[in-house]
């Protein structure tokens, strides 16, 4: 889920005026607790170890969407979070916390 491939030449990016986009901070589904549809390509056990802690967080009052925007959104590496959905509803979070983690 975490693809770091590119960490090692960041710094030359940025050098350049190169951006980072983020593309799938909710890994295509698997960082919700909907979970990802029936044909996303990961593993059956990825799919699973996210199911199991999307379980846990909401048993302990958090949200898995919630936490894995907040990764991409607090680190200053990145540029820009692209995030698709079909509905705010569907990450199950409100329209204030995206209007303040998202727009500033």
């Amino acid at each position: 889920i975490n693809d770091s491939t590119l960490e090692d030449i960041v710094p030359y990016l940025k050098s350049k005026g190169v951006g980072i986009i983020s593309a799938s901070p909710l890994a295509m589904g698997l960082l919700t607790e909907a979970g990802p549809p029936e044909w996303h390509p990961a593993s059956p056990e990825l799919k699973s170890a996210c199911r199991t802690a999307a379980t846990y967080l909401k048993e302990n009052g958090k949200n898995i969407s919630k936490l894995a925007l907040q990764y991409s959104l607090l680190n200053k590496e990145i540029t820009s979070v692209l995030v698709g959905m079909k509905s705010v509803e569907q990450l199950g979070l409100s329209d204030s916390y995206l209007s303040l983690c998202c727009f500033h």
